[in-house]
């Protein structure tokens, strides 16, 4: 079920996956401001909380690169609150970007050692992977 859709971000409700999946796109005439993380990011946010879930899976491959505020806003802000909420699984997707990923799972680790991050350079096995846990 579609959360949240715009030109750069398409967030999805899966059910069968029992998780919040966030897809960025390539959409370079769209302007990446923080106003558009915080709108889109929050979205996904609001209904992992009221879904009660516990898995977030984010595919930052084709995300536009992030400014400093992004950065803190999803440091000091984002994160933080999926970690308030019960996040015990997170999972990134980048074909690109093998920093990024690591950063994240730096991030949500500090936050709470115990938190599952996988990281794929692929959404296939990703998606599997997480299928697998509701098995």
């Amino acid at each position: 079920m579609t959360i949240y859709q715009n030109p750069l971000v398409d967030i999805r409700l899966d059910n069968q996956l029992h998780s919040i999946s966030e897809t960025w796109k390539l959409a370079y005439q769209e302007p990446f401001t923080l106003e558009v993380l915080t709108q889109a990011v929050g979205q996904g946010l609001q209904a992992f909380k009221e879904n009660a879930l516990t898995k977030y899976m984010v595919d930052i491959t084709d995300r536009p690169r992030l400014s400093t505020a992004h950065e803190v806003w999803l440091e000091t802000q984002f994160y933080p609150e999926l970690v308030r909420n019960r996040l015990h699984t997170f999972v990134v997707v980048s074909e690109r970007d093998i920093i990024r990923p690591g950063i994240i799972k730096n991030i949500l680790r500090r936050l709470n050692e115990d938190i599952h991050v996988e990281i794929f350079n692929k959404r296939a096995p990703a998606v599997a992977w997480l299928k697998s846990l509701n098995q």
